[in-house]
């Protein structure tokens, strides 16, 4: 179990609770039938559970990318880059 493991985390990885917030961000997402995004039509589970643990050189991390669509679901496209 990768997120309970804090201590082994390289630089470049989420942390567990940055984890926990994705998935319960991805699963707010699919459960929202008033949102249209194309976050949400392109935030597949493949996707996800590819990017969850990954970060940018600057500390960015998936859930710093999709936070405003997930709080805003009418937004059109929903995502940000974090590092611009």
């Amino acid at each position: 179990m990768r997120e309970c493991v804090y201590s082994t985390f390289g630089v470049n990885e989420a942390d567990g609770y940055t984890v926990k917030r994705i998935e319960e961000a991805y699963r707010k997402l699919q459960e929202s039938e008033e949102c249209h995004s194309l976050l949400k039509k392109h935030f597949t589970e493949s996707v996800k559970d590819k990017l969850k643990y990954k970060k940018t050189k600057l500390g960015g991390t998936l859930y710093d990318i999709i936070r405003s669509g997930v709080a805003n679901l009418d937004s059109g496209v929903g995502v940000y880059a974090p590092d611009a």
